[in-house]
């Protein structure tokens, strides 16, 4: 249900802002991240890795209003 939830208020979101060109709504899948800081776990990015990722992915997806509204931290698009 956290899943429909979070869907829905996306869109809810990319409804109200549609004619804001300051606005750009989206919702990301950042990765599989390393959060607790031991160095043997097998997750591939760096909590500092993966906000670099993220602050390019909304500078280059910052004007895109027709693109994909549920991405992967590729720029990909991701199912709902």
């Amino acid at each position: 249900m956290a899943k429909a939830a979070l869907n829905m208020g996306t869109m809810n979101l990319v409804n109200t802002f549609k004619d804001n060109d300051k606005i750009n709504i989206l919702c990301i899948h950042p990765g599989w991240i390393r959060t607790d800081g031991k160095p043997d776990n097998q997750a591939p990015l760096s909590s500092y890795d993966a906000a670099e990722i993220l602050r390019k992915l909304f500078d280059d997806r910052r004007y895109d209003k027709n693109g994909a509204r549920f991405i992967t931290n590729e720029g990909k698009e991701y199912p709902f």
